[in-house]
C-alpha cells in the first residue's frame, strides 16, 4: 500500500506528464508604468485566462 507521500508523488507525477503532452503556457509582460490601465483591467477580471482566450476567439471571427 502507498503511504500518502507516495500517493502526493504520482500524482504530481501525473499532473507533469498530463501538462508536457496537453499544454502550452504563453507568458506576457506589461510594464508597469506605460501599461498601468492594462494591468488594471485585466486584474479587475474574475477570469483572467478565460477573458483573454474570449477576445482573441472574438478577434479570429472577425478576421475569418
Amino acid at each position: 500500500m502507498m503511504t500518502e507521500e507516495e500517493k502526493r508523488r504520482s500524482h504530481i507525477e501525473a499532473v507533469k506528464k498530463y501538462e508536457r503532452k496537453n499544454v502550452t503556457q504563453i507568458k506576457f509582460s506589461f510594464n508597469n508604468e506605460t501599461d498601468k490601465d492594462i494591468i488594471a483591467h485585466i486584474k479587475s477580471q474574475k477570469n483572467k485566462q478565460g477573458y483573454i482566450k474570449q477576445l482573441i476567439k472574438e478577434d479570429m471571427k472577425k478576421r475569418k
